[in-house]
């Protein structure tokens, strides 16, 4: 499906994006892997380049810094075919108690879950446009940017302006040859920021109370990246919500 085509994953030092990165491969994509975790980058390409034989560039560099941007689209077109993808796994969970909240820390936040993931997507989609390519993009938010849960103020309030900035974004790239924008909106999945919540204990209840039948596991995030990679995807501006089922039903006892 993606032989001939690269994608570049932000954040693919996390926890959550192994599983991604692997389904990209395995459907022929070659990779820009781009973190700040340089190890961990660099044995992830060692295992894509052992496992699917695929071309793959490590970027180490932090969102926020605008000179990572270029870095990614110049790994991205060093590499055989073209740019096609770009998935965005940044986040900060932003696990502050409510007397810990402040302007400052909220607005650093916002910069991580929001602004500069929004900024380095219109960097990309000016990018292809300007050398006249479609794509697809998808950036990840989470539930609790859909739905309203207790004390999640700091990690919501970017994630919620995530979810609007990509629909603006997915208009102002609509036009042919478009790039697709979409969000997958996690969550409680047994890897990256939930994991630590899992082990707390913290959403063991809904299990137990038959509100959502497992955790989610990264494979059903790789198979929403993957889906939402499509090269003939019917659809933009959009949110796939990946619970169980958990903000439909969460208040069943």
């Amino acid at each position: 499906m993606l032989e001939g085509l690269v994608v570049a994953m932000l954040g693919a030092s996390g926890g959550l994006a192994e599983a991604s990165l692997h389904a990209l491969a395995e459907q022929g994509a070659h990779l820009v892997l781009m973190g700040r975790r340089q190890g961990v980058l660099e044995e992830r390409a060692r295992q894509v380049r052992a496992r699917w034989d695929r071309a793959v560039q490590v970027v180490v560099g932090d969102i926020q810094d605008e000179e990572t941007w270029g870095r990614l689209w110049a790994a991205m077109v060093s590499l055989p075919g073209r740019p096609f993808g770009w998935v965005c796994l940044v986040g900060d969970p932003g696990r502050l108690s409510p007397d810990q909240w402040s302007v400052p820390k909220l607005a650093q936040l916002f910069a991580v879950n929001a602004a500069a993931p929004l900024l380095a997507l219109r960097d990309w989609g000016h990018r292809m446009k300007a050398a006249g390519y479609g794509g697809n993009a998808v950036l990840f938010a989470s539930m609790q940017a859909v739905h309203p849960i207790e004390d999640s103020l700091p990690y919501a309030l970017g994630k919620a302006a995530l979810v609007y900035g990509a629909r603006i974004l997915a208009k102002e790239f609509g036009t042919p040859p478009p790039v697709r924008v979409n969000v997958i909106a996690p969550g409680v999945t047994e890897a990256g920021m939930a994991l630590a919540s899992i082990v707390r204990g913290k959403y063991r209840p809904y299990v137990e109370r038959g509100v959502i039948p497992r955790y989610g596991r990264p494979e059903d995030v790789a198979r929403a990246v993957v889906f939402l990679m499509t090269p003939d995807l019917y659809m933009t501006g959009q949110v796939l919500l990946l619970d169980g089922g958990l903000t439909l039903r969460r208040d069943l006892r």
